[in-house]
């Protein structure tokens, strides 16, 4: 579902329709951080952004990515349990996110 919405044409449109802007968007929306320019130019060198399914895949990386499913695992932690993950713990769920388990 994320990944349609943030590849969505809306999405792309609102965020300037320009792989610059959208790749930019991505890096603040899901991980909450301004990218390097060489990352930005990685993800533009990668072909037809403004292609809807081109950019649906790499809006499924940036979701399946270790930097986001860190964040997202650890945000679990601190909701429900009120503290940081141990390495352990947040190792194991990312891997098994990776792996296919069910968020």
């Amino acid at each position: 579902m994320q990944a349609g919405i943030v590849s969505s044409t809306e999405y792309w449109n609102d965020h300037g329709q320009t792989a610059t802007g959208w790749v930019t968007a991505l890096y603040q929306t899901l991980l909450d951080r301004t990218p390097t320019s060489a990352e930005v130019a990685g993800w533009t060198l990668r072909g037809d952004i403004g292609n809807d399914q081109t950019r649906f895949a790499i809006a499924g990386s940036f979701l399946s990515s270790t930097e986001y499913l860190d964040d997202l695992v650890t945000g679990w932690y601190q909701t429900y349990l009120r503290r940081s993950p141990d390495t352990g713990g947040l190792n194991t769920t990312v891997a098994a996110l990776q792996n296919g388990m069910s968020p």
